[in-house]
């Protein structure tokens, strides 16, 4: 019985914070109209944002294939081009690394109040 209980107050608590009635509104300052909801926005333009997916997809599939390459060269190391193909496999993880890196950087959100009438976006603070 007890447990039940602790089960019916968590299922409360979170129907109290999912229940848009007991969330506060805030007024839209630009419309005055609209409401301010919570959303997420790319931190960059969405052009720069694609590009982000574009850059780091390719690059992430490369240092994957790269990996499995320096793997397989390590546990098969009796021929003398495994090595050369090792190097050669980490040189171009070095350069698919920043490019991984510089896509993830552009493909990231940030957390604002967005007008649901006019779309205009206030920073959280």
């Amino acid at each position: 019985m007890i447990v039940y209980e602790a089960i019916q107050t968590s299922h409360n608590e979170r129907d109290l914070q999912t229940n848009p009635i007991m969330i506060p509104t805030i007024k839209c300052k630009v419309c005055d109209g609209g409401e301010l909801k919570p959303a997420s926005v790319y931190k960059t333009s969405k052009l720069l944002a694609i590009m982000g997916y574009l850059l780091m997809i390719p690059s992430a599939l490369i240092l994957a294939f790269l990996t499995l390459i320096v793997i397989v060269g390590i546990v098969q190391n009796n021929a003398g081009g495994a090595v050369f193909g090792i190097g050669i496999a980490i040189v171009i993880g070095f350069i698919c690394l920043p490019v991984f890196i510089v896509g993830f950087l552009l493909r990231m959100k940030r957390s604002v109040l967005k007008c649901n009438a006019c779309g205009s976006v206030v920073n959280r603070e």
